[in-house]
């Protein structure tokens, strides 16, 4: 029997699938995986340093975001 095989299914597009109010935020953080994937295989300048001070300050608002929606309180420190 032929077998299809299926790709993987991007994290962010599940995402935006079961939450749509961070679609979003999905879609986002999804355009911005070419650049991570860059930085991971080790290319250099692949990214300011402003970009990534603004993608550091968006993934800590989309975090802060998640804990909102989930109901987790922050950890006093």
């Amino acid at each position: 029997r032929p077998t299809t095989a299926r790709r993987p299914t991007n994290a962010w597009v599940l995402l935006a699938g079961v939450a749509p109010e961070l679609a979003d935020w999905a879609a986002y953080f999804s355009a911005g995986a070419g650049t991570r994937a860059a930085i991971e295989a080790g290319a250099l300048g692949a990214a300011t340093t402003r970009a990534a001070d603004d993608q550091l300050r968006a993934a800590e608002q989309f975090v802060a975001i998640v804990d909102d929606i989930l109901g987790i309180l922050p950890v006093a420190g």
